[in-house]
């Protein structure tokens, strides 16, 4: 499917399930034996796994402990509860896995929200993680392993907000799914959030990931706008009047001050200027990818006018004009430069990662200028030899 067909016709409206017949597909994100070496080496705390059984989660505290000889071996009694039916939570498995970690990048990069992949292994044999519930963000499920029965029950609140339970409307054992499907090795699965689901392994070992999307909302948009226009303006940091719940006068005079303010925040947020501070805001919403920066930083001092260096393929930016400065927005910060070397920055910046040196810059700059300019962005991360 397209990415645009998507977008069009299955983002935050129903869910989507693709069939591949190709168990391979997947093969260069995970694989059971890259799960197993995961979780022998995820000690000595295992602070991002847990044990789900029948939708109770057990921490891994309390999984360690074995009667009155006290903490075993965690590895063995995640293992042990795994043996008799649990699922295994293996949480942001990106943060420290590279092939996951590039695939959030990616998709960062595409739909301007931020990913978190979970790894669900689940045991042989009809077991169950979680009961069915709904999530608070949308969800890619991409099978890795085995297969896995799916039931979707419909979405009783359509795209709930974070603030809301995420376990707040629970399905009855009776009742009948509107949607049953099977999740083969290879396949893909897209739920908007609020869908209520559950799944259940079958007859092998089933690996899935559970690629959350943490879109930006119109609700957190303009509740960081209004924040920040509070913070500027000392009218909406003042109180409402003392004791005007017991005098009409004053709720009259609180009226009309509150209509003021309600005209203050029509005309103090402009679209333009919260779109704008919005995409800052997204272009920084994954990991930084800064393989090879330790080389670059040793380096930066010593690149010479035909040091080959390109442009960073996985840095997403933003680049904005502010007065006298040009800025370039990324990795959560902002690097700003005199605003005479805009047509500079705009090509660093460019969508292009072909190697190039000082002498390929465009515009005026002279030869010690170009290697500033070169020097700071590699420092920076935007660049790489």
């Amino acid at each position: 499917m397209e990415p645009k067909t998507f977008l069009h016709d299955h983002w935050e409206q129903k869910p989507l399930h693709i069939e591949r017949e190709d168990p391979r597909y997947y093969r260069d994100l995970l694989t059971l034996d890259d799960v197993d070496r995961l979780l022998m080496l995820a000690g000595p705390g295992f602070e991002t796994i847990r044990v789900v059984v029948d939708g109770e989660e057990t921490p891994i505290e309390a999984v360690s402990q074995r009667g009155p000889q006290g903490r075993t071996n965690t590895l063995e009694a995640i293992y042990d509860h795994y043996r008799r039916g649990s699922t295994v939570v293996l949480n942001s498995l990106d943060d420290r896995w590279e092939p996951l970690q590039k695939l959030t990048r990616a998709l960062g990069a595409e739909l301007s929200s931020g990913f978190q992949v979970n790894v669900y292994l689940t045991p042989a044999g009809k077991a169950q993680g979680f009961k069915p519930h709904y999530d608070t963000h949308d969800v890619l499920v991409a099978q890795v392993h085995g297969s896995k029965q799916w039931r979707l029950y419909g979405a009783p609140y359509e795209l709930p907000l974070a603030g809301r339970p995420k376990f707040g409307d629970k399905v009855d054992g009776d009742a009948v799914p509107e949607r049953e499907l099977t999740l083969r090795c290879g396949d893909f699965l897209y739920l908007p959030r609020g869908v209520v689901h559950a799944a259940t392994s079958n007859d092998e070992a089933s690996i899935h990931l559970t690629i959350g999307v943490h879109s930006l909302r119109w609700a957190s948009v303009l509740q960081t706008a209004m924040e920040k226009l509070f913070d500027e303006d000392v009218r909406f940091r003042r109180g409402v009047p003392a004791g005007f719940a017991r005098d009409a006068d004053l709720q009259q005079i609180a009226a009309a001050h509150l209509q003021e303010l309600l005209t203050t925040l029509s005309t103090g947020l402009s679209a333009e200027r919260v779109i704008e501070e919005t995409v800052a805001q997204a272009v920084s919403v994954n990991s930084p990818a800064l393989t090879g920066h330790l080389r670059d930083l040793e380096s930066a001092r010593s690149i010479t006018p035909t040091t080959e260096l390109r442009r960073r393929p996985d840095v997403v930016s933003h680049t904005t004009v502010a007065d006298t400065q040009v800025v370039v927005a990324f990795h959560n910060k902002t690097v700003a430069m005199p605003r005479q070397v805009e047509r500079e920055v705009r090509w660093l910046t460019g969508p292009f990662d072909a190697p190039f040196t000082a002498a390929d810059l465009p515009g005026r700059l002279d030869q010690p200028g170009r290697m500033l300019l070169l020097q700071t962005f590699l420092r920076e991360g935007l660049l790489t030899l």
